[in-house]
């Protein structure tokens, strides 16, 4: 059962978050001292962390910074409406990416399932792990730009799936700003060639005419 460390002050949302994530099949950690959480933390030992953006004292971004720094567990930021968040903010700050309130049972369920599902794929056989602007291939590590992580997060969610240019060039668009066709094809060279250097040769196949497919294996 997957460990799930939550810090959150608003009390009607810590219920939320607990009631749902037990009913998810997860086991929900509610933080109890907020002078003590990297020691609650690292006692816990979680599997994936929910952090609110404005908790007391600090700022859910800097305890997604510190929590960070001590290793590479996921995490998700989980800012108020009015909040300016976006995916570059996120991975900044050490996140993996954010959900924004109010919190939908059915969303959060499927951004921490498919979270997981991404980080600790090496649990169904695969030796394959996407991170916050790194990835790591049988235990060799390659660090990654925006906007490889971004197409290399897009790839790993939808093995074996065509991706066209144009989703692609949406994608980094609406993440990082606009982007014209050329750099999407000097970003694909260099993600290849990194994915090369950690063993994954050719895992990026060319569809002449309409995109791109992953395929690890």
């Amino acid at each position: 059962m997957k460990r799930i460390y939550i810090i959150e002050n608003n009390e009607q949302v810590a219920s939320f978050l607990v009631k749902t994530l037990k009913e998810s099949g997860y086991q929900p950690f509610l933080a109890n001292d907020y002078d003590k959480i990297l020691a609650e933390f690292t006692a816990y030992e979680p599997h994936l962390v929910l952090i609110a953006v404005g908790t007391p004292a600090f700022d859910g971004l800097f305890w997604s910074r510190e929590i960070r720094a001590l290793g590479k567990c996921p995490i998700l930021l989980m800012p108020d409406s009015s909040y300016k968040m976006s995916q570059v903010i996120a991975l900044e700050n050490g996140a993996d990416g954010y959900l924004s309130k109010p919190l939908n049972a059915i969303p959060l369920q499927a951004v921490i399932e498919r979270t997981l599902k991404r980080v600790y794929a090496s649990d169904k056989g695969s030796e394959l792990k996407l991170r916050p602007m790194e990835i790591d291939y049988q235990g060799v590590k390659q660090s990654l730009t925006r906007k490889e992580y971004f197409l290399m997060k897009a790839f790993i969610e939808r093995p074996s799936q065509l991706l066209t240019r144009q989703y692609l060039l949406q994608l980094l668009t609406n993440n990082i700003g606009e982007l014209d066709d050329n750099t999407l094809s000097v970003n694909m060279t260099r993600l290849r060639r990194k994915l090369s250097q950690i063993g994954l040769e050719n895992a990026i196949q060319t569809v002449r005419g309409k995109g791109y497919k992953f395929n690890p294996k």
